[in-house]
């Protein structure tokens, strides 16, 4: 008896292992069928973060004068001209100590920053460079480099054409002025009236003769990313004759440069608007130029709205959001690496998974956009052209699931 029920609980056990494991099969299996997606154009706001770099019109005022400071605005305050912003006033008991103020550096980074324009010599070079470069290339029948290089080749002169077109027209966006003559007396003070309306700043980086609207587009940006910036204060109870005191800045119009990818410059349009997000606040800019700098690209925005801090912030990290980019949409979970390149499972011939690698443009916290029709991708170590994925094929949504020839349906 105790024999026979044990065998009836054995042959329920196996039973239930036999149901589980059926079930179980045919539940992937239908997953498998259902967990496609057709591929469609669509669009994504699609998101890029980068570092950027402030360029203004700053005027910066400079005094004559030695003695000692009271202030009448604070820093960031708007103010218009022939205000007063501060006042410079003598008393021998303060001022004694002028003499052992530190020397403050005020010519910036110095000669280093000779070494971050790049002229048009350099530009001439760069160009009869890559023309020798394209040349070499189609003797030894590197055809695919001879893309590239012409590619090159077009931002170079473009570029170059852009310089031309731009130099008569750019204004220098960075004046000095000093302030004050004689000495003061005892009792006298003399008050420094805003020569012209905009934002005060008691700060300065040392870098305002540099980073100046006119050399926007003959900078080394890669070099100048490296460069540290520091910004110094210029309050002071005491000044000395010479120093520069304060900053009247431009709040009407600035421009924010970001250093970009060279394959992203065909993303931008210029006369474009783009949203952004600086510093945690939602802006928005024109996309003025896009261009080459070396192995990379600048994106040149006009701003009119004021950021937080903005007439003392010179570097900073910038969130673009270009909206309504049109793309093949394929969901993110289909976006699987196989041997280092990525790409999708598509369904194929006799149902079978295909893989089909993809760049990817651009992506949210669902969806990627891919760049559609042949691709440019690395095989053991040479370039070679390939077919991606095409509109109304089929994805499998959870690539990692599957491998080439997988049996889907």
């Amino acid at each position: 008896m105790k024999l026979n029920i044990w065998r009836m609980l054995k042959n329920l056990f196996i039973f239930g292992l036999i149901i589980y494991f059926s079930v179980t099969v045919i539940m992937n299996f239908l997953n498998k069928e259902n967990s496609m997606e057709t591929v469609t154009y669509g669009q994504l706001n699609l998101e890029n973060k980068y570092g950027a770099i402030i360029f203004r019109n700053e005027l910066l005022i400079s005094t004559n004068i030695s003695g000692n400071v009271r202030y009448s605005v604070s820093d960031g305050e708007k103010v218009k001209k022939k205000s007063k912003v501060m006042e410079i006033y003598f008393d021998a008991n303060k001022v004694a100590n002028i003499n052992d103020k530190d020397e403050k550096n005020e010519d910036g980074l110095g000669e280093s920053t000779q070494n971050l324009i790049v002229s048009e010599d350099d530009l001439e070079d760069e160009i009869g460079s890559i023309v020798d470069g394209i040349i070499q290339a189609r003797k030894d029948g590197k055809f695919l480099q001879i893309k590239d290089l012409k590619q090159d080749l077009d931002l170079k002169i473009d570029k170059k054409n852009m310089l031309n077109n731009l130099s008569e027209n750019i204004n220098t966006s960075f004046q000095q002025t000093f302030v004050g003559q004689n000495e003061l007396s005892e009792g006298q003070s003399i008050p420094l009236l805003a020569p012209k309306s905009g934002i005060v700043t008691f700060s300065t980086d040392d870098m305002e003769s540099v980073l100046t609207l006119e050399n926007i587009y003959t900078l080394d940006y890669e070099k100048l990313m490296k460069e540290p910036i520091t910004v110094r204060s210029l309050s002071y109870d005491v000044v000395k004759a010479g120093e520069p005191v304060y900053k009247i800045v431009d709040n009407s119009l600035w421009m924010l440069v970001a250093l970009i990818e060279k394959d992203e410059i065909s993303l931008y349009e210029e006369g474009r608007y783009v949203n952004l997000e600086i510093d945690g606040q939602f802006s928005y800019g024109v996309i003025s130029k896009v261009f080459e700098t070396g192995t990379k690209g600048v994106l040149v925005l006009k701003m009119t709205e004021q950021i937080p801090d903005f007439q003392k912030t010179r570097l900073t990290e910038v969130k673009i959001i270009r909206e309504n980019y049109q793309g093949l949409k394929v969901p993110k979970l289909a976006i699987v690496l196989n041997d280092s390149q990525q790409g999708v499972y598509i369904l194929g011939v006799d149902n079978r998974a295909a893989f089909r690698p993809v760049k990817v443009i651009g992506y949210d916290d669902e969806y990627v956009i891919v760049k559609d029709g042949m691709i440019n991708i690395e095989v053991d170590g040479k370039e070679k052209y390939v077919r991606s994925i095409e509109i109304h094929d089929e994805v499998l949504i959870n690539g990692s699931d599957y491998r080439d020839g997988d049996k889907v349906r």
